[in-house]
């Protein structure tokens, strides 16, 4: 897993070949000093600026949010150490969900046709997403479980999503970057930006608290690392999102698909979780 300790931005003014002008940002990261996070952050602005002067397009953003070329940057909220190294860490997204980030426990996420809908609200068009239909659900979740008691003796837990499905593997371990893994994404149906995302940055994902917008919550001021200022206009903003996040669950817990308990160092990930994203009540899901 790679989640930087240090992140720092560098900024200036450029000019593509038309003249036309351009504000550019750059970000630098660093496991050990704030210093050497502001060295790279000046050494990719000015590769950065070199580009855009020599006509070159920049690097699109994901559906996720983040381009390729970076660790994500998001605040490590606490972190589980393992034997030799980092079991899993939990992070706060940009869009101020926490994530749980796991080494070695798989997470395959799996979305739904997302239905026709005729209006673009606020919360509807690039965020929203309507709640897929019973039969179609019931559908997509029996051709999951197939898929996933296809996979051999592994044992899963199966649990519903606002937007379709999510899995866990118990009693196995995986790597991130394997070819395994990535058959086993596209086996299973799995969101292939997620897929992408968890090679990257060798990790498994899995958000563990709502969507802010399917609770008619507002998106988080500022970017992490946040100024002052935008620190506690955040505070402010967590404290809503706290209060509006406690009526809702992040996925719901349906079945365990394949016999076989958790593994030993998987039981208190998979129980931080369930208790994190109320996989066991039945409270709506966001």
């Amino acid at each position: 897993m790679h989640f930087p300790k240090f992140w720092a931005q560098a900024q200036a003014d450029a000019r593509k070949r038309d003249g036309h002008g351009l504000d550019l940002r750059a970000w630098g990261w660093s496991d050990q000093t704030l210093e050497d996070a502001r060295r790279m952050a000046a050494t990719r602005l000015q590769n950065l600026a070199a580009r855009v002067q020599n006509g070159a397009s920049l690097t699109k953003t994901s559906a996720y949010g983040y381009g390729g070329e970076r660790p994500l940057r998001e605040e490590i909220v606490d972190s589980y150490p393992g034997a030799q190294d980092l079991l899993a860490c939990v992070t706060r997204n940009r869009y101020g969900s926490l994530v749980l980030n796991t080494a070695t426990l798989l997470f395959i996420d799996v979305d739904l046709p997302e239905p026709a809908s005729p209006k673009n609200g606020l919360f509807g068009g690039l965020f929203g997403r309507k709640t897929p239909p019973i039969d179609a659900r019931a559908e997509g979740r029996a051709v999951l479980r197939a898929a996933l008691e296809r996979l051999g003796p592994t044992s899963f837990a199966l649990y519903d999503t606002a937007a379709g499905f999510r899995a866990l593997a118990l009693n196995r371990m995986y790597a991130p970057e394997s070819s395994e893994v990535a058959a086993i994404m596209r086996a299973t149906g799995a969101d292939p930006q997620f897929a992408a995302l968890c090679k990257r940055q060798a990790s498994f994902r899995a958000r563990l608290t709502p969507k802010p917008w399917r609770m008619r919550q507002r998106l988080p001021p500022g970017d992490f690392p946040r100024d002052t200022a935008a620190t506690a206009a955040f505070a402010r903003w967590l404290s809503g999102y706290e209060r509006a996040a406690s009526g809702f669950a992040t996925c719901r817990f349906v079945e365990q698909v394949g016999a076989g308990a958790p593994l030993p160092e998987f039981a208190p990930l998979v129980g931080l979780h369930d208790e994190a994203t109320r996989a066991r009540s039945m409270l709506p899901l966001a």
